[in-house]
């Protein structure tokens, strides 16, 4: 029998769902941002990804026993000044269910303080913070694999130079995984909350987000294929133009020590479109290497004409 977090997982998903046709432009985008190189080299969509304590910031259902006292720190360089830090660390707990923690921040650098005359009057600064907390346990288990739940809370906070505005969200996520066919599918619903304070007065949506993806590793070939599907809630002229934002990655396995990655991701093409220079928008790849203890990752993301955003991540079992 499964327990009560089955229906809150598919209330939570289909609420996502039924809000996607009224998406808009969001507050707190920065909650869109890929949480570890190996993620961001794949295409960005780890809702189907197991093993990996960084997928719980796409999918609670992925935060297992397999991410027991696992850690991982990232650093995301995007560009001019604008950087990125993400923390996280998962811990099982026998009897009660499978935590992880995760801390997102980035800082958009400093800026000249300016009226509309053009008089300049020091600087100020930007920044992003998030704190979340996910939970994840086993649903039910048939012969062919197991099905495992997830739910996480978030505590949002932002602020431009002495304004600030905060916010909480919840995720919800399903991962179904088969062993023998060494695949996993996953769907989860993100950010699905309100904000605590505004900017302006003006409450804003939060970037709603719905994924969908599997991960399987094919037969006789060294090699990890994830596809799905991302940012599934925003608003679209018709459903069908959901069909386009797709990713698609493949991990290679070199050696037990070493990793190739490379990925695509058509929603990134689209919105970097500008004309018709597309150049490699939306192409992204890396390298992974595991030596003893710790795992190395590195990752670069075409952003096309406007430039390439570089990652590194270190994991580790503390």
């Amino acid at each position: 029998m499964l327990t009560r977090l089955v229906p809150l997982c598919f209330f939570l998903i289909l609420l996502g769902i039924s809000r996607a046709v009224f998406a808009q432009t969001a507050v707190y985008e920065f909650l869109r941002l890929d949480r570890s190189a190996r993620v961001a080299a794949l295409g960005g969509n780890s809702v189907s990804m197991k093993g990996d304590v960084v997928a719980l910031f796409q999918n609670p259902a992925s935060i297992s026993s397999e991410v027991d006292k696992s850690a991982s720190f990232s650093f995301q360089k995007n560009l001019m000044d604008i950087n990125a830090g993400f923390i996280a660390y998962g811990r099982e707990f026998k009897g009660i269910g499978d935590f992880g923690v995760g801390l997102s921040y980035i800082n958009y650098g400093t800026f000249t303080r300016a009226d509309v005359a053009g008089n300049t009057s020091g600087e100020f600064t930007a920044g992003d913070l998030c704190l979340q907390l996910g939970y994840g346990r086993e649903l039910e288990k048939y012969s062919f694999g197991t099905l495992r739940g997830g739910i996480g809370l978030k505590y949002i906070f932002s602020n431009i130079a002495e304004f600030s505005s905060s916010g909480i969200a919840f995720d919800a996520g399903l991962l179904l995984d088969i062993p023998d066919e060494k695949l996993q599918i996953g769907i989860s619903i993100l950010n699905v909350g309100t904000q605590i304070s505004t900017y302006d007065g003006f409450s804003e949506p939060l970037p709603q987000d719905i994924r969908i993806g599997a991960t399987t590793q094919l037969e006789g070939l060294p090699l990890i294929l994830s596809i799905g599907f991302i940012n599934l809630a925003d608003k679209t002229d018709k459903v069908t133009d959901k069909l386009k934002f797709f990713t698609i990655g493949g991990e290679f396995l070199l050696s037990e020590q070493v990793r190739l990655r490379a990925g695509y991701n058509n929603k990134l093409r689209q919105d970097l479109s500008v004309g018709s220079a597309l150049g490699l928008s939306g192409v992204s790849g890396g390298l992974g290497l595991e030596l003893k203890k710790f795992k190395f990752d590195y990752a670069f993301s075409s952003l096309g004409v406007i430039g390439i955003q570089h990652q590194l991540s270190v994991a580790t079992i503390l």
